[in-house]
C-alpha cells in the first residue's frame, strides 16, 4: 500500500490568502481527500497568522513538529 504524500503550506504574516487557500484546495480535492495527499499548513511557530487580507489563519504544525514534506507550498505576499 502507498503511503500519503504530504504537502505543506506554509503560511507567514502577510501571506497572499489566494495563495495559501488555491493550492489547498487543489491538492486536497485532487488527494481524493487524504488517500493520496496529506495536506497541511505550516508556520514558523504555533501561533496565527494574518494574510495581506486582513483574514487570520492558524497553521496545523510548527515548522520545528510538522510532518516531513514531499512538496512545500511557498506562497507569494508581503513576508515572501
Amino acid at each position: 500500500m502507498k503511503r500519503a504524500r504530504n504537502v505543506a503550506v506554509l503560511i507567514y504574516e502577510g501571506v497572499d490568502t489566494l495563495d495559501v487557500a488555491g493550492p489547498l484546495d487543489v491538492f486536497a480535492v485532487s488527494s481524493d481527500w487524504g488517500k493520496d495527499l496529506n495536506v497541511y499548513t505550516v508556520g514558523e511557530s504555533g501561533a496565527s497568522v494574518t494574510t495581506v487580507s486582513g483574514v487570520v489563519v492558524e497553521p496545523r504544525y510548527r515548522l520545528a513538529d510538522c510532518p516531513a514534506p514531499d512538496i512545500l507550498v511557498v506562497p507569494g505576499g508581503l513576508g515572501s
